[in-house]
Parts: C-alpha cells; sequence; structure tokens
C-alpha cells in the first residue's frame, strides 16, 4: 500500500466515526454547524473582491491565495457540501 492511500484510509476511518455537519448531539461538536449559516456566508460574501478573490476585510483588496482557499473550504462547509476525506488531505 503506498503511503498516500494509507493516509487516505486513515482519513476516512476516522471520519466515519465523526459527527456529519448538521448532526445534533446537544453540544458543539467538530462537524456541528454554526446557529446563524446564512449570516456566516454573508460574512464571507462580503469580502470577495471584485477580481475574484478573498479579503480579511469587507471591500478590501484581494489577499493570498491562503484567503481564498479558507473561504471556498468555508462555504462548502457551511452548505454541507465539503468533502470531509479531501480536506483532511488538503490540510
Amino acid at each position: 500500500m503506498l503511503a498516500a492511500d494509507a493516509v487516505a484510509e486513515g482519513a476516512t476511518a476516522f471520519l466515519d466515526r465523526a459527527p456529519h455537519p448538521g448532526e445534533r448531539t446537544g453540544r458543539p461538536r467538530l462537524g456541528a454547524l454554526p446557529t446563524d449559516t446564512e449570516a456566516c456566508k454573508q460574512w464571507i460574501a462580503i469580502r470577495q473582491s471584485v477580481d475574484g478573490g478573498f479579503s480579511r476585510t469587507p471591500g478590501g483588496p484581494s489577499e493570498t491565495t491562503d484567503e481564498g482557499f479558507i473561504a471556498v473550504q468555508a462555504l462548502h462547509m457551511l452548505e454541507g457540501k465539503l468533502n470531509r476525506s479531501w480536506a483532511v488531505m488538503m490540510t
């Protein structure tokens, strides 16, 4: 087995045991959604620059690739569309 395959297999096994986004467990847990997801999405949206990048401030100029990656990943998380195995491998 290749090392990358072993990492992917381990990540999948770990994530299969973790609560899924939106799962109600009575207390905040990894993978739980915030109470007002629409407000969170709006907070991110107002930080998108005209050129498509993202800024740490509303209406600011695009910053680094990190801000863009974080914004896109956060939006996918808020919409319940993030592939959890991919996220573990990328981060």
